[in-house]
């Protein structure tokens, strides 16, 4: 199990095993990241630290994971409340026969896990559990219909194998008396009625922003994303007003005007002085490294932003870089994703009575000129049917089945075993989740667990790991997130414009070039690159031919697939070729794997 964690260097492998349990640990060797006596093994990952002073003072003087077993002494699972920061931890008693493994409020880590006849399995990854001789590694046709509806990653808590589950973010797993418990120790703090000064909380959030980052500037070997966005440019402005010696920053540019950023990217360079590397991506670079990337993760993982993203810290590698920092979460705490201002919007529609919908609107239409009443009246009935949604269906309506009904797709053996409505009824439970009613409170946490958490942090944690550097995430700092939680949600969309609060309070922090261009992503401009590199085109045709194997989609439809890739098209379609041709390289990468 151990040997199928992600390797790094400098590792320190730690395991003990008596009778009912075993414990394996692989983890830096400066973390002070692993104990064991004769009744308590602990071992953690990540950047602890304890509000406890005790278990703070002892995790200084012999580690993290003593003070761990001392919490867990102590306080069983009131430890939790005690323990902060980017962890993840597992701790056992073997004695009394308990256990108890969290991960993170931000769900930075993972843990995945599996109940078997003979008790629990559980580990950093699905591949370290599927390890384990008690666990069965069974696809279920269901986890590859999530996979495209969720467009490119199977949320937690569900998994690509039948037998096991994950934890979301502020989640443990406790086992006592043979039987296993997974519950929610922290969710972030959304109330509604939130109020406060709007000067005082600006300074409150740079105030925030700049605690964050302090433990993050004080790495000796320290780099950072640089993508030219508002989030990366601020971690970059606020670390460099802490170091003596340039930060170096690391960006990836495109030919493609639709995806550079590079150019705002090397105005913050030269305006805080960094030793910036920019580095353009060619369609040959992508050829030599999609069937790696694909492979490394432990499921199926179709974001295409991955090789970017690996690209940087391969670079920040090679530069002598150990540490890099990174921008995200600011969009999902700060209101920065362009859904939340089109929610707005629809519910004004809804607010209005039917028949003065009538009244006004279809008169508009009838009484425009023919071409602009045609155009108007498509783009009024994609209004009236996205406003006729419910806020989870808009949240993740743009996917594959948008433009193909799902029985298309699947093999018939597949579509039996498939609920098509069981993601949408996933998201509206996520919805219903935090304490607060307000609309955008809800927004926020479905982006949190399902953007962030399940994407981006799995991205960029992958990647890191794969080019062997660490990864600090500055505003996933807990303080900072939980501030983020008593802004009041009309200050975060002040006049309909997105991160109108944070732009003004980081006026005096970066320039105005960067606070007022428009939003643009880091992205790859991936199906260019698949349609116009032979290599990858061949990669992308071999790979939907040889799904056909499998049984779980249907042949004529990967065959229609197959001739887009000839097609100057782009849509939806299009664009789940690369997820398909992720889908087949990760399942050529595992062996003993069985359908059901």
């Amino acid at each position: 199990m151990a040997d199928a964690l992600p390797a790094h260097g400098n590792l320190l492998n730690e395991a003990a095993e008596q009778g009912w349990c075993g414990l394996a640990s692989r983890a830096r060797k400066s973390n002070g990241a692993w104990f064991h006596d004769e009744r308590i093994w602990a071992t953690l990952e990540g950047y602890p630290h304890w509000s406890d002073p005790e278990l703070e003072r002892l995790a200084q003087e012999r580690g993290h994971a003593a003070a761990l077993a001392m919490a867990y002494e102590r306080h069983g699972k009131g430890l939790l409340e005690r323990l902060h920061g980017p962890v993840s931890f597992a701790v056992i008693d073997h004695k009394n026969r308990t256990a108890l493994a969290a991960i993170d409020r931000a769900g930075i880590q993972t843990l995945s896990y599996a109940e078997t006849k003979d008790g629990l399995v559980f580990g950093a990854t699905a591949d370290s559990v599927r390890a384990h001789p008690a666990v069965n590694a069974t696809i279920h046709p269901q986890s590859f219909y999530d996979f495209f509806y969720f467009v490119d990653r199977i949320p937690a808590p569900h998994s690509v194998y039948r037998e096991q589950k994950k934890l979301v973010p502020g989640e443990y797993l406790a086992f006592a008396n043979g039987r296993v418990e997974v519950a929610s120790y922290w969710q972030m703090p959304y109330r509604d009625g939130m109020s406060g000064n709007a000067d005082e909380l600006k300074r409150e959030l740079l105030e925030h922003l700049r605690t964050a980052v302090t433990p993050v500037a004080a790495h000796p070997d320290l780099g950072a994303y640089l993508s030219g966005g508002l989030d990366s440019s601020t971690v970059v402005a606020l670390l460099s007003e802490q170091r003596s010696d340039p930060l170096k920053t690391f960006t990836i540019a495109f030919d493609d005007p639709r995806f550079d950023e590079s150019p705002y990217a090397d105005l913050i360079a030269e305006r805080f002085a960094t030793d910036h590397d920019s580095y353009t991506v060619e369609p040959e670079r992508v050829e030599e490294i999609i069937v790696r990337i694909a492979q490394s993760y432990d499921e199926p993982f179709g974001n295409s932003s991955a090789i970017p993203t690996y690209l940087c810290a391969l670079r920040a590698k090679e530069a002598g870089v150990a540490m890099m920092a990174a921008g995200d979460g600011g969009d999902e705490f700060f209101a920065g994703n362009a859904r939340y201002l089109e929610d707005q919007v629809f519910d004004h529609y809804a607010r209005v009575p039917n028949p003065i919908r009538k009244a006004l609107m279809e008169p508009a239409l009838a009484l425009a000129p023919f071409k602009e009443r045609i155009t108007l009246l498509r783009r009024a009935n994609k209004y009236v049917q996205l406003a006729s949604m419910s806020v989870a269906e808009r949240f993740v309506r743009n996917n594959i089945f948008i433009e193909r009904d799902y029985r298309e797709i699947f093999s018939p053996d597949a579509i039996a075993m498939i609920d098509p409505r069981a993601p949408l009824h996933f998201v509206e439970a996520m919805y219903e989740t935090p304490a607060s009613r307000d609309k955008l409170h809800r927004l926020f946490y479905i982006d949190q667990r399902l953007t962030l958490a399940d994407s981006d942090l799995r991205k960029v944690c992958r990647m890191c790991d794969l080019a062997d550097v660490e990864v600090r995430f500055p505003f996933l700092d807990e303080d900072l997130m939980a501030f983020s939680a008593q802004i009041p949600p009309q200050l975060m969309l002040k006049d309909g414009r997105l991160r109108a609060f944070y732009k003004e309070a980081l006026s005096t922090v970066l320039p105005r070039e960067t606070l007022e261009k428009s939003k643009h992503g880091f992205g790859l401009p991936y199906l260019r690159f698949l349609k116009e590199s032979p290599v990858l085109r061949d990669l992308a045709r071999t790979s939907l031919e040889e799904l056909r194997d499998y049984g779980l989609f249907r042949a004529d439809f990967l065959d229609q697939l197959a001739q887009r890739l000839d097609s100057a098209s782009d849509g939806q379609e299009d664009s789940a070729i690369w997820d398909f041709l992720v889908v087949r390289q990760w399942l050529a990468s595992r062996e003993g794997l069985s359908f059901a």
